[in-house]
């Protein structure tokens, strides 16, 4: 009898994605009922990095645990990898049902990723992963309503014991899938570099904006990208003469007011304090979803003068 998944690698292939078929995928999967209506995303939790060996670990599981752990694993490079097209010991026990998800393991593909908490997505991730879910869910024949009530986290589906896939915000997840127009420009998304040199000094215990540069352009933008769009955002900022174990906050802010007042803007991302004297590289990732008129605008907040010499920023967007 054909498993409900034998599918996957074609729909996935269809879309533009690069996928593995691990032998013997089709035909393996937990011996119990399965008809997948929705997606649940997990993280491996595998050490920070590259894990060469993470789909034998899906595929056979784990002490205490039997695989196939998910039906599908997402690589650090963005390659997706066929598992299992049954059914995946990946969801577990919930809280409650979540949506029209009812039992996690019956009702929902498994999607592993190549990450673990605190550890950022790659950007091949992060695209991949909204290039491949929506490849699946068209197939599923999944409306944008049904997007809101059939794709979810681990984390929401067990809050009570699990925080995976950190640090992925599902509600801009499942807006940024919904927005995803796979005949946009270049077949998926387009990618901005951008960079500016700042020689002021930046106050202490102060939020102040940084003016990024668009490389393709002429004069400071008002911020790194407009909007409407989805978004994957990763940031380098570099300081100078910031005294060891200063304190430092960076943000990444989506806002739709005028460049120096960020007041109502919505906080997405912060993290830092400087190591070593001298010059300090603090890098984050972001990803959200602007509306028309907002931008996505880079702040730093020090707890002591400093200077900020270079601001880099890589975004895609869809």
């Amino acid at each position: 009898m054909s498993l409900p998944l034998v599918w996957m690698a074609d729909a996935l292939r269809a879309a533009g994605c690069t996928v593995v078929e691990e032998d013997g995928w089709k035909t393996r999967g937990r011996p119990r009922s399965f008809a997948p209506i929705g997606i649940m995303f997990h993280h491996d939790a595998s050490p920070d990095g590259e894990t060469s060996n993470g789909a034998d670990v899906i595929i056979n599981g784990r002490p205490g645990l039997e695989g196939p752990l998910g039906n599908l694993w997402l690589a650090y490079s963005g390659t997706w990898h066929c598992i299992a097209a049954g059914s995946a010991n990946h969801a577990g026990e919930g809280d409650g049902s979540w949506g029209d998800i009812d039992d996690g393991n019956h009702d929902t593909i498994g999607i592993e990723t190549d990450h673990t908490t605190d550890e950022q997505w790659t950007t091949g991730q992060r695209s991949e992963a909204l290039r491949g879910t929506d490849a699946l869910r068209r197939h599923m024949g999944m409306s944008d309503a049904q997007v809101h009530r059939r794709i979810l986290a681990h984390k929401e589906w067990a809050p009570s014991r699990k925080v995976d896939p950190d640090p992925m915000d599902m509600d801009a997840a499942r807006a940024n899938l919904i927005a995803y127009d796979p005949a946009a420009e270049d077949g998926f998304m387009n990618r901005t570099e951008c960079k500016c040199t700042v020689a002021e000094a930046i106050p202490a215990n102060e939020w102040t904006t940084l003016r990024v540069r668009d490389t393709s352009a002429q004069g400071a933008l008002r911020g790194v990208v407009a909007g409407p769009c989805g978004y994957v955002l990763n940031a380098s900022v570099a300081l100078q003469r910031a005294p060891q174990g200063t304190a430092v906050m960076l943000q990444a802010v989506e806002t739709g007011h005028e460049l120096d007042d960020l007041h109502n803007g919505r906080d997405i991302d912060m993290r830092g304090a400087v190591e070593d004297e001298g010059v300090e590289h603090f890098t984050f990732a972001a990803q959200g979803h602007l509306a028309e008129g907002e931008w996505l605008r880079l702040r730093v907040n020090p707890a002591a003068a400093v200077s900020v010499t270079e601001v880099r920023a890589s975004v895609t967007t869809w």
